[in-house]
């Protein structure tokens, strides 16, 4: 698989890199009476190769036109982690030289304030991004995301982008979509021809991901985290890659993994710490990509990275 397989607006995201692993340890798993190595694909090199790329991109982009890309992220008080994603962001957005404008709606915030924000932002000819963090809770989620412009709608939060992409149409792809592609790209984890399972519980990241994945010749087979544990266990049976992005508890077991198959944690596998399931499956198979340090930080950074193209598009 290559880049070229993504959207024009997910290139540049992966740069050309000499390993095959990303980083982390390696384990051994048994296929087809065969030893293999299992890595663990750490998304926090990936993003840091990724944010070194861009940071050049911003600096030549702010020289030329006198102002950084700008991205809006908005989000709610109601929610506790609210503020530690605002940071994050607002951190990475300062590593590579671009401005991002948090705006923390009062818990109490109703879905016509929300609506309110987010127009304000796709108004304002500065805004070249628009990033909603959920759960805003008592808001119409897909009443805000509507509001959303396509041209600076970097997460395809607004349904119309969504069916773009379905269409063919250069759209930015979900955040987190591209995120785990670029992850698989980057472990050498060619997706054409493979048997790939993805997890429905999150739509806003499952079926842009679908999107891609089928794009790139894979076989998907989808299951959601309500169809049950024998539905969901005979679906895995026969995966190759398993990308769950559902991000509930409680929706997999490390038993139901494949053996030999390269696993994807979006969200979260069994009733103890993510991150212990997937450890203790990671003998039996190929290569892992952690709930930790995995898709997330470099999830930021495809943010960041379609921020400064639909800034670029602007000229």
């Amino acid at each position: 698989m290559g880049t070229h397989l993504l959207p024009r607006t997910a290139q540049g995201i992966v740069r050309s890199s000499p390993a095959n692993i990303i980083g982390g340890t390696s384990t051994h798993a048994i296929m087809h009476g065969v030893v293999v190595s299992a890595r663990l694909l750490d998304g926090r090199s990936l993003a840091r190769r990724m944010r070194a790329a861009l940071r050049d991109d911003v600096a030549a982009y702010t020289e030329t036109h006198g102002a950084p890309p700008c991205m809006v992220a908005i989000g709610s008080a109601a929610d506790p982690a609210a503020e530690t994603y605002f940071t994050l962001k607002l951190d990475a957005a300062r590593n590579v030289g671009m401005r991002l404008e948090p705006v923390l709606l009062p818990a109490d915030a109703d879905t016509a304030a929300a609506m309110a924000a987010v127009r304000s932002a796709a108004d304002d000819p500065h805004v070249h991004g628009i990033f909603v963090q959920y759960p805003l809770p008592r808001i119409d989620a897909r009443a805000c995301n509507a509001e959303i412009p396509v041209a600076k709608d970097i997460d395809c939060a607004n349904p119309e982008t969504l069916t773009r992409l379905r269409a063919g149409e250069d759209v930015f792809p979900a955040a987190s979509a591209v995120a785990i592609m670029a992850l698989l790209e980057e472990g050498g984890i060619d997706v054409t021809g493979r048997e790939v399972f993805v997890g429905t519980g999150a739509p806003a990241i499952a079926e842009p991901l679908v999107v891609l994945l089928e794009r790139a010749g894979a076989h998907v087979a989808r299951a959601s985290v309500a169809a049950g544990a024998d539905a969901l266990r005979d679906t895995l049976a026969g995966a190759d890659i398993v990308i769950f992005p559902a991000g509930v508890p409680h929706a997999l077991e490390a038993d139901w993994l494949p053996d030999g198959a390269v696993v994807v944690d979006g969200g979260y596998f069994g009733r103890r710490r993510p991150d212990d399931v997937l450890r203790a499956a990671a003998p039996r198979l190929s290569a892992w990509v952690p709930a930790r340090g995995g898709v997330g930080p470099v999830t930021v950074d495809v943010l960041l990275r379609h921020t400064y193209v639909a800034a670029v598009a602007t000229h």
